[in-house]
């Protein structure tokens, strides 16, 4: 199942890179307090561009430093860049009793402020990272956030909180617009990778996977 793939686990939030011929791709860069973690993983690789799949500080609080450190350039949506200046600028619905139970600790994260940090930004049909070998498609998946986008790259749809699978994949458990969330997932189906990877959650195959196909559902949320 993980065959060919990088990523580590902090704090239940998971990054990636992609590697490429002559540099990698990180996506996403996790909280500011697991930083050494990660950078010590990432001792293993040529960071040359950082892609952020939402604004949440979650994913978003090592973007500054890692940015520098690597003289890599950032990549996200004009809409949550500006969520990624101050996450508690647009409001949320939690979604089922998953949603409601972890409610007061996404606040807690919100309510910090991330290191302001330069970004490009991308949207749905843009390709990154050619010149390294690694075509990677933007894919739009609003929802979670307005701005959330996924990354298509070699059968794998890195879905960033599209989706999460903290216990099996499912609805996310906060977002800014269930009706859109509920569209992003249904583009899944168009999509058809190979394997979902989650902020979080731990990577799936879809193929068979019968918790995958629940995903499309319309009656289940959580």
């Amino acid at each position: 199942m993980y065959e060919n793939l990088s990523f580590i686990n902090c704090g239940g939030t998971y990054c990636y890179v992609i590697q490429g011929y002559q540099g990698d791709v990180l996506i996403d860069t996790g909280e500011k307090r697991y930083r050494n973690e990660i950078e010590m993983w990432l001792l293993n690789f040529n960071i040359k561009i950082i892609i952020l799949t939402h604004g949440h500080n979650d994913c978003i609080e090592n973007a500054a430093y890692f940015s520098k450190l690597y003289n890599a350039e950032v990549y996200m949506t004009e809409a949550d860049y500006e969520l990624a200046k101050n996450n508690m600028s647009r409001s949320f619905y939690a979604c089922g009793l998953s949603g409601q139970l972890i409610s007061s600790a996404a606040f807690k994260i919100m309510k910090r402020q991330a290191e302001e940090f330069k970004v490009n930004f991308i949207h749905d049909g843009h390709i990154l990272a050619t010149k390294y070998g690694i075509p990677c498609y933007i894919i739009d998946l609003e929802g979670h956030t307005k701005g959330s986008i996924g990354v298509y790259y070699a059968e794998d749809l890195y879905v960033g909180d599209a989706v999460m699978n903290v216990v099996y994949p499912s609805f996310p458990y906060i977002c800014e617009s269930p009706k859109a969330a509920r569209r992003s997932i249904e583009r899944f189906k168009d999509i058809n990778p190979k394997r979902l990877l989650f902020t979080h959650g731990e990577p799936i195959e879809t193929k068979h996977n019968k918790a995958y196909l629940n995903l499309f559902s319309k009656h289940v949320i959580m």
